[in-house]
């Protein structure tokens, strides 16, 4: 039988475009900027506005990638952004004020489009674009997430409510919308992966900071380099702006927090927090490291009239019961596919188009296990309420000395994923679409054991291995593989960098990772 072809990726080629038409009055001197990943501008135009009768004119298409020697992409919502800052007026919703739409007009600016495009894509402006600032426009489900917790917040006074939602479903943009509704005042944002610190600010400063008086204050060194305030910043600037309404969103890791001699720790930090009134916490990736007695006794220290909890696999949380069908706000991978085919609106991009087709692939570990299995089977009448199942937790288990317990096993379930007919890693083909591959471990002890395995397995040496998994101190205790006592968060966001400098050679010179 044939290796199935498993493709992992496909070939996108981005462009932006400009269309005007002669056709409707109120457009004249207007230009509609747009961004499709179709791999054709004129087949995106001809979508646009197909209910109507009109005349469509491209102006132009360029690719979506600055032309500069350290090159990288943008969507068309960097240049929107660009074309505010230079003054070009864009035209509101008049369905949903205070969104806008794509239509902006050049009558009477200092410059065309096209060169207003060619300066934003050489970078020969002064305003950088890292300072782009932009209006926001949520998606439904957004909508939906904010107006639920609102709901619960304010009808049914409860205090917690739970975001049940995939990644990329826009948690931190949404959450922000929810803080500005809420008119809270200090919000404080805890996670266990201080890597995603950048995620927030993100947002911040793109969405939030120049539209409010919130200050984004954090000492995580994942924004070392971005310059946030910093707490002893915040104190100073608070009181020097009382009468500016001084508002504060804090970002601090669960490791930091539980660190505290305050919240359950052993070292003398973040007494101010402990002694604030907190408007909303923010639990962000709720699922880890959070359901740990020194979790609850951190948490229970934190003074706040409202709980946000974040989470994609929330399953220990929805199993407890802790929360009312009202308070959950559920959103899939499936919801995310329905939603994508059923847009129908053709005047405006769908906003699902770029969000990758779901596949899901599974493996039949029985084979590799097939003495274990009947053990189940071969058990006499007496032990007949006794059956061998397979748990993925105790496959990977370790010992004391760091080994596997089923060590020999492991190796096996690895050398099948690179002989077995039908596996991802078992031919140079397979191998070449799969470049760049994520492994997740329950443990940091488990993890580092994989890794070594790896290195030295014939086909996974040819990768380079990062690790990944927090400080690489596990605390058996607590079962979240880290070391709670610890002063200085672990390393996650060095990783995250490792990975990248990892996945970038590797593009460079051929390798995987």
């Amino acid at each position: 039988m044939p290796s199935p072809n498993i493709s992992t990726f496909r070939e996108v080629v981005p462009y932006i475009y400009s269309w005007t038409t002669p056709d409707i009055p109120k457009y004249d001197g207007w230009e509609k900027i747009g961004y499709t990943e179709q791999g054709s501008a004129d087949k995106r135009i001809s979508q646009q506005a197909s209910q109507l009768n009109i005349t469509k004119v491209k102006l132009w298409a360029y690719r979506a990638a600055f032309i500069t020697e350290d090159g990288g992409a943008f969507r068309d919502s960097d240049f929107h952004a660009f074309l505010k800052q230079q003054g070009i007026e864009r035209e509101v919703d008049p369905t949903n004020t205070p969104s806008r739409t794509e239509w902006h007009k050049f009558a009477g600016a200092p410059k065309s489009s096209q060169q207003y495009f060619f300066d934003f894509a050489s970078r020969s402006f002064t305003t950088p674009v890292g300072a782009s600032q932009d209006d926001y426009e949520l998606r439904p489900e957004q909508h939906e997430a904010v107006t639920q917790a609102l709901t619960v917040f304010r009808e049914q006074h409860a205090d917690e409510v739970l975001w049940n939602a995939k990644p990329r479903f826009g948690k931190t943009l949404t959450t922000y919308d929810l803080v500005r509704k809420l008119d809270a005042r200090r919000v404080l944002i805890v996670t266990n992966r201080p890597a995603i610190a950048n995620s927030w600010f993100d947002d911040y400063q793109r969405f939030v900071g120049h539209q409010t008086t919130f200050q984004f204050v954090s000492d995580s060194p994942s924004l070392e380099q971005r310059g946030p305030m910093t707490r002893e910043q915040w104190r100073a600037y608070s009181l020097e702006h009382v009468d500016a309404d001084p508002r504060i969103i804090e970002f601090v890791s669960l490791q930091d927090l539980k660190g505290s001699k305050y919240f359950g720790g052993s070292f003398d930090k973040l007494k101010h927090i402990a002694d604030a009134d907190w408007d909303l916490l923010v639990i962000d990736e709720a699922h880890e490291g959070v359901d740990t007695t020194k979790t609850d006794v951190a948490f229970n220290q934190v003074t706040r009239r409202h709980t946000l909890h974040l989470s994609g696999t929330p399953f220990k949380a929805l199993a407890s019961g802790r929360f009312g069908v009202d308070q959950i706000f559920n959103w899939t991978y499936e919801d995310e596919q329905d939603a994508k085919a059923a847009w129908s609106d053709d005047s405006v991009d769908n906003p699902y188009a770029q969000l990758p087709t779901l596949n899901l692939l599974t493996y039949q570990l029985s084979r590799m296990i097939t003495d274990r299995l009947a053990e189940g089977v071969a058990l006499d009448e007496d032990a007949q309420n006794v059956d061998y199942t397979f748990n993925l937790a105790e496959f990977f288990a370790t010992k004391d000395n760091g080994f596997f317990v089923y060590e020999a096993d492991v190796t096996r379930f690895l050398d099948a994923l690179t002989t077995q007919e039908k596996y991802p890693f078992s031919t140079p083909e397979l191998r070449d679409e799969i470049r760049h591959s994520f492994w997740l471990l329950n443990r940091v002890s488990s993890a580092k054991a994989l890794e070594r395995l790896l290195k030295k397995h014939p086909v996974f040496s040819e990768y380079t291995v990062i690790l990944a998994a927090g400080d690489g101190r596990p605390n058996v205790d607590d079962n979240d593989g880290l070391d709670e006592d610890a002063d200085d968060e672990p390393t996650v966001g060095k990783s995250l960098d490792k990975v990248r400098a990892a996945v970038a050679k590797a593009e460079a010179m051929g390798g995987k990772t």
